[in-house]
C-alpha cells in the first residue's frame, strides 16, 4: 500500500521536493544541508554575542559569553599557568620563601592559598625545615592537652557563669518517685547530663532509658513503672479491689493501667513530650466516645501525696 505524497517548496533553495502526508506543516527543508544552511525558524533565540576580553598575563585580546564576563581573566590554560607566582621556580625556591613568609608572621592556610598547596603540605616543608608551626586560632582545643588546659581554667562550682542552684533532695525524691530524667532537666532548665551526675553523686542507681524495669507491688501484682506500684500500694492498703492493665472498653489490644469497680484510672507517666501528649489525647477521645469512667494521674499527685484526693470517689 503505498502513502499519499505531496510537494513542496524548500525554504532554503526554494527547490520543489515531495514528502509524506504526515509531514506536511513540520518539515522545511529538502535535505539536510539546506536544513544546516537555513536560518532558524522565528521564536528560537540566536546565540548570544561573545564579549572581548584582554588577557592579563600575554595582553592577548579573546572572546568569553556573557555569563564568563566577570570571572574570565586569561585567554588560556598556558597563560592562567603561566600567571601563578611559582612559575618556572625551582621547588627549593618555593620553600625558602615559604619559610621567610611563614616567620614574618604569615599563617599556614595564607601560604597554602597564596603557593596553591594544601596546608599540610605548608606544615610539612616547615617541619622538614625544623620551623615549629604556630596554633592556628579556632583549633587550638583539638589536641586533648588543649582541651585540659581549658577545664582547668574554666572557673567550677559557683564560681561558674552557668552555675545553678538545684535542690539535689527534689531530684531525688522526683527520680524515685518514676519521673524521667529530661523531665526533671526541663523543670530545673538544667541538661539531663546534669541531672544524671547528681544522681549519680548521690549514690542513686540509675533506671535504663525508656521503659522503666518492672516493679513488683505488695498485692504480687507486677507494674510496669514505680507510679503505677505507688497505685497499686495505694489501692491495696486501702482494701480496694482492683485489676491491673484491663483491656479497654473498646475493641482492640489497647489496656488500661487500672480498673476499679467499673472506672478505668489511667496514669501519665509523661508530661511535656509530644508524641506521648498526642498519644494520650487519642486514647481520651476514645474513652469520651463510649462514656466510660474515667480518672487521670499525673506524676505530681504522686509527688505531692494527693492520691486520697484524686481518688477519693474510689472509697
Amino acid at each position: 500500500m503505498s502513502r499519499t505524497a505531496t510537494t513542496a517548496i524548500c525554504e532554503y533553495c526554494h527547490q520543489p521536493y515531495s514528502l509524506p502526508q504526515c509531514k506536511v506543516g513540520k518539515q522545511r527543508y529538502c535535505s539536510q544541508s539546506c536544513r544546516a544552511k537555513g536560518s532558524p525558524p522565528p521564536g528560537i533565540p540566536q546565540p548570544k554575542e561573545k564579549i572581548a576580553k584582554t588577557c592579563q598575563y600575554c595582553g592577548k585580546e579573546f572572546f568569553v559569553h556573557q555569563y564568563r564576563a566577570d570571572t574570565a581573566k586569561y585567554c588560556s590554560r598556558s597563560c592562567q599557568r603561566r600567571s601563578h607566582p611559582t612559575y618556572n621556580r625551582t621547588p627549593d625556591a618555593i620553600r625558602a620563601e615559604i619559610i621567610i613568609a611563614y616567620r614574618a608572621g604569615a599563617n599556614s592556610p595564607q601560604l597554602a592559598t597564596q603557593y596553591n598547596c594544601a596546608i599540610t603540605t605548608v606544615c610539612q616543608i616547615l617541619k622538614q625545615a625544623g620551623v615549629k608551626c604556630r596554633p592556628q586560632m579556632g583549633g587550638s582545643l583539638h589536641t586533648p592537652k588543649a582541651r585540659e588546659r581549658q577545664r582547668q581554667n574554666m572557673p567550677r562550682g559557683k564560681d561558674h557563669p552557668n552555675h545553678k542552684e538545684v535542690p539535689i533532695g527534689e531530684i531525688v525524691t522526683k527520680y524515685l518517685a518514676g519521673v524521667s530524667t529530661p523531665k526533671i532537666a526541663s523543670d530545673y532548665g538544667v541538661s539531663a547530663i546534669f541531672v544524671a551526675r547528681r544522681l549519680e553523686a548521690a549514690g542513686i542507681e540509675r533506671r535504663r532509658p525508656g521503659y522503666p524495669h518492672w516493679c513488683t507491688c505488695q498485692d504480687g501484682h507486677v507494674a510496669q513503672s514505680h507510679l503505677e506500684q505507688a497505685i497499686d500500694d495505694w489501692l491495696s492498703g486501702c482494701g480496694i479491689a482492683h485489676e491491673l492493665h484491663p483491656l479497654c472498653p473498646w475493641p482492640g489490644k489497647n489496656r488500661a493501667d487500672f480498673l476499679v469497680n467499673g472506672t478505668y484510672i489511667e496514669v501519665w507517666g509523661l508530661e511535656g513530650n509530644k508524641r506521648y501528649d498526642a498519644n494520650r489525647l487519642k486514647k481520651l477521645a476514645k474513652y469520651r466516645e463510649h462514656n466510660a469512667p474515667l480518672i487521670q494521674i499525673f506524676p505530681h499527685h504522686i509527688l505531692d501525696g494527693d492520691l486520697s484526693t484524686v481518688l477519693q470517689t474510689l472509697l
